[in-house]
């Protein structure tokens, strides 16, 4: 997959990735501590007790060495904070004060999510014109007010119409052809040989998706009456990724922007009538299950995470899918907490029916996660020994996945009392990796030394200032061996981008399957002091010259045995045998 560099021109990339201190950056996501020349912490992107996440200030890179993830500057924002890789340079470009230079593509079309977030919001505005002035508005209007929702609030919220009919979008927005190949990616239109291009929603009462910015990148879409699907959302496209963001979120961050809590709920007309009670810090999931991103994406704006879910079997399994996707998150200082309701009942009509105070009560008597996991899992008439080891086996899996701290300790405390047994043995087995069902050993293979191809790879990824001892075309074209195309390809773009550093080379090779290689060797320990390196380079280049001499050597000797050789043929042997 090509790397989206869009309209953005390649040279303004590597000068902002040039002008960016990784180190800041990162330092201002995830604790970093100094470890001789690089910073290291605990990955943020997998759970871990000891740091294996590294950092390198001069290489402007980072690597960890437990899950492999590496990267630049750009990839952690994109990785972290969900960005897609126009935002995250946006965000960096903003923080150096730099304005974003663009290049319109042949024909005309701008390959630019610009061009997708404009289109977006005119489509807002469009449903909010029909909410107002179309001859069908009324009834729009009534079935809002029925469900208790004031103009205010439905203003708040951006709450719209599209009317009924195939193409009102279309027609409204009248896309040249030019931008029609941009327009189709929006997720507002659909398809066929028939119709074209046609609305995607029709006839429902429409609510914008904004991002954290308040851009709006997709749309929800609800009927009118009982009809099915109830609710529609736009599919997954290059602005939205419903995986990575809930519904509500912008307009919670709008009233407080570290809200003490964020109440998770299923529905869009949940967040919306909360908030018309003036219960403002709810948000909802998109049609899927709680995942890990949704959860890092609210921690980084609150410290406590209410999840709220039916009392059925659906919510019950909801909330075990949302209890695994927060574990490896909680930690000290972090609280989450759920809470059932009756069933039948949603956030909506309970609160209609029994008033904002009730279901604020429910929020703050919230079972706290740790109570949820061990009432889920312990029975409470599970006293026998056999029923204790059989629980304690069940447990292990969700403990090991909570990072080491306080909260890890609490908890091992209170599942101990329950089980009537020593804490420090479930400690002890939190911190013993499970035994695997037994296999036949592997006998060890003795580490093979690296090739002069992979030293020299090696050498330019640590210091691509090396390039310049290359001074004379190099005869590597001509060598048969491994990782030589990959070798030329690197020394030809350090030859024509001389700043570049290793981040840069890491980011220009990212989406390619050499990409984890070379993030590899980048991250493994250079074994030869600085003072050395250059002489080094130019052995392990003199020794790969050597190699192919002593190739062409045997392949003409070995001619020679067969047929005559051609004057040159004879003249290059001549000098081969002649060689010091």
């Amino acid at each position: 997959m090509a790397t989206p560099y869009g309209h953005i021109p390649r040279p303004f990339i590597d000068e902002l990735i040039a002008r960016t201190d990784i180190v800041e950056i990162i330092d201002g996501y995830v604790s970093l501590k100094k470890k001789g020349a690089n910073f290291s912490a605990c990955c943020p992107f997998h759970t871990e007790k000891t740091a294996s996440f590294t950092v390198n200030p001069a290489k402007q890179f980072y690597y960890c060495f437990g899950c492999g993830v590496h990267g630049n500057v750009l990839t952690f924002i994109m990785e972290y904070d969900h960005q897609d890789f126009i935002t995250a340079i946006e965000t960096l470009a903003s923080k150096l004060g730099l304005e974003i230079p663009k290049e319109v593509k042949p024909g005309g079309y701008t390959a630019d999510f610009d061009q997708y977030y404009h289109y977006l919001h005119q489509a807002k505005i469009f449903y909010q014109q029909q909410l107002r002035q179309h001859s069908q508005s009324a009834r729009v209007i009534e079935y809002l007010k029925q469900r208790g929702l004031s103009g205010q609030i439905a203003k708040r919220f951006g709450i719209g119409f599209a009317p009924p009919g195939w193409d009102n979008l279309f027609k409204y927005l009248k896309p040249a052809p030019p931008q029609k190949k941009g327009l189709a990616q929006t997720g507002l239109f659909s398809t066929n040989e028939q119709k074209g291009h046609y609305d995607r929603f029709r006839d429902r009462v429409m609510f914008p998706i904004h991002d954290i910015r308040g851009r709006v990148i997709a749309f929800g879409g609800r009927v009118l009456g009982n009809e099915l699907p109830k609710y529609i959302n736009s599919p997954e496209t290059p602005v939205f990724h419903k995986n990575q963001i809930v519904y509500g979120l912008y307009e919670v961050l709008q009233v407080e922007r570290k809200p003490s809590k964020i109440i998770v709920v299923e529905g869009y007309m949940d967040v919306i009538s909360l908030a018309q009670h003036h219960i403002s810090n709810a948000v909802a999931t998109l049609g899927t299950a709680v995942g890990s991103k949704h959860i890092q994406l609210l921690y980084r704006y609150t410290r406590e995470i209410v999840f709220c879910f039916d009392g059925d079997t659906a919510g019950q399994q909801a909330a075990a899918r949302a209890l695994e996707a927060t574990l490896p998150f909680i930690k000290d200082g972090r609280k989450a907490g759920f809470v059932f309701l009756p069933n039948g009942e949603d956030p909506d009509s309970l609160i209609q029916t029994n008033g904002p105070q009730h279901f604020t009560q429910l929020v703050q008597n919230a079972i706290p996660l740790s109570q949820y996991l061990l009432d889920t899992v312990i029975e409470k008439n599970a006293i026998s020994l056999d029923d204790r080891a059989s629980l304690v086996s069940q447990l292990l899996p969700f403990l090991q996945q909570i990072p080491p701290g306080i909260y890890l300790d609490f908890l091992i405390d209170e599942t101990a009392k329950r089980l009537h047994t020593d804490s420090s043995k479930i400690a002890k087995l939190i911190n013993t990796p499970q035994s695997q069902p037994s296999a036949p050993a592997k006998p060890q293979k003795r580490p093979l030394p690296p090739s002069m191809v992979r030293l020299l790879i090696t050498q330019l990824l640590h210091n691509p200032k090396l390039v310049e001892e290359i001074t004379e075309p190099t005869v590597l074209h001509k060598i048969n061996a491994p990782g030589c195309d990959l070798l030329l390809k690197l020394i030809d773009y350090l030859k024509n981008t001389p700043a570049a550093t290793t981040g840069h080379i890491l980011h220009h090779w990212a989406n390619n399957p050499h990409g984890p290689i070379l993030a590899k060797l980048a991250a493994s320990p250079s074994l030869t002091p600085h003072a050395g390196v250059s002489a080094e380079f130019k052995a392990a280049l003199q020794k790969l010259e050597k190699s192919l001499q002593e190739q062409q050597l045997q392949e003409l000797l070995q001619k020679a045995r067969h047929l005559p050789l051609t004057v040159e043929e004879k003249n290059t042997l001549k000098k081969l045998l002649n060689r010091d």
